[in-house]
C-alpha cells in the first residue's frame, strides 16, 4: 500500500484499493459504494471487528468549510 503511513489506515487503505482503482464518473458511484462495503465487511470479519454498515444517502452541493 503506497498510503500505509497515514491513518486511519482503513480508510486510506479503501482509497488506494477501491476508490482509486475504480474508474467512475460523478454522481454514478453505485458500483463504489458496493464495493467499499463489501471491502469494510470483508475486513471486519477477518478482523473480528464487528462493524456494522448503515446505508444513509447523504446529498449536499459545495464544500463544508475545513471538510472538504
Amino acid at each position: 500500500m503506497v498510503l500505509e503511513k497515514l491513518a486511519p489506515e482503513l480508510v486510506w487503505s479503501i482509497f488506494e484499493n477501491i476508490i482509486a482503482a475504480t474508474p467512475h464518473i460523478s454522481y454514478h458511484e453505485e458500483e463504489l459504494r458496493t464495493k467499499i462495503k463489501e471491502y469494510v465487511r470483508a475486513k471486519s470479519k477477518e478482523n473480528d471487528l464487528g462493524i456494522t454498515i448503515t446505508v444513509t444517502r447523504i446529498l449536499f452541493s459545495g464544500s463544508i468549510n475545513g471538510i472538504l
